[in-house]
């Protein structure tokens, strides 16, 4: 038996807080999906406050408000599941705005068909998050990641490394512009698969550089970081 096929026992919870009290006005949300590593550790999940969705979201930034003990098998199933429900739930919507939509009621044969937009055409993480300023730089595109606005909100208590990291902030920006321009189907005047990977790579490097600086290990906090580029990768194709 494989490391992904076979049962893990592990903790989790159910719901959670924010563990910032400056986010306590979102109140209690509810664990969609977790990761699970091979010794049952959960370290990411994805996390719905009211009408917002933020994936992945690192379980040091939450305060769990009942942990479960459970089993399954990493296999990935509870992101098909999830897909299923997703594309089952766009049909739904899609059928409704048909239906509700009047222009059919009196369209005529070989008339061009209108152009329908759903609910779902933006990611669910967009929205979730808000523009910062990291030590005089004003983010712009800040607001579609809540993960990325927690992380520098605690980095910018680390003046040593303030270089690298308003740097590393713009790099990160750029990525969040892109991903935009993408999801909205704008023309970017450059490949946005191959610059989100070399941006994820220059991000990476200079936030490896802060955490040598402050000595603080905080890898798990940027696991968002590739959420984003698989969002303009899967829009790209």
């Amino acid at each position: 038996m494989d490391k992904y096929n076979k049962s893990v026992q592990h903790n989790w919870f159910h719901h959670a807080t924010w563990g910032d009290s400056k986010y306590k006005s979102e109140g209690v949300g509810k664990v969609l999906w977790h990761s699970l590593t091979e010794d049952g550790k959960v370290e990411i999940v994805n996390i719905k406050f009211g009408d917002k969705v933020y994936e992945g979201v690192s379980v040091k930034h939450l305060n769990p408000v009942k942990m479960q003990e459970h089993k399954h098998n990493r296999t990935g199933k509870e992101l098909d599941d999830k897909k299923k429900k997703k594309v089952k739930e766009g049909m739904i919507k899609l059928k409704k705005l048909v239906k509700e939509n009047k222009y059919w009621e009196n369209r005529k044969f070989g008339e061009s068909l209108p152009t329908l937009r759903l609910e779902q055409d933006e990611p669910e993480h967009f929205g979730g998050g808000e523009n910062i300023d990291i030590f005089g730089f004003e983010t712009k595109h800040f607001d579609i990641c809540k993960s990325a606005v927690i992380l520098y909100e605690k980095l910018k208590e680390n003046e040593e490394a303030k270089e690298l990291i308003v740097s590393s902030a713009k790099e990160l920006d750029h990525l969040f512009e892109m991903e935009k321009q993408v999801v909205k189907g704008e023309e970017v005047d450059h490949d946005p698969v191959e610059h989100s990977v070399e941006l994820t790579n220059i991000i990476s490097f200079q936030l490896g550089r802060v955490a040598e600086i402050i000595n603080d290990d905080f890898e798990r906090d940027t696991n968002f970081i590739k959420l984003h580029v698989m969002e303009i990768i899967k829009r790209s194709k």
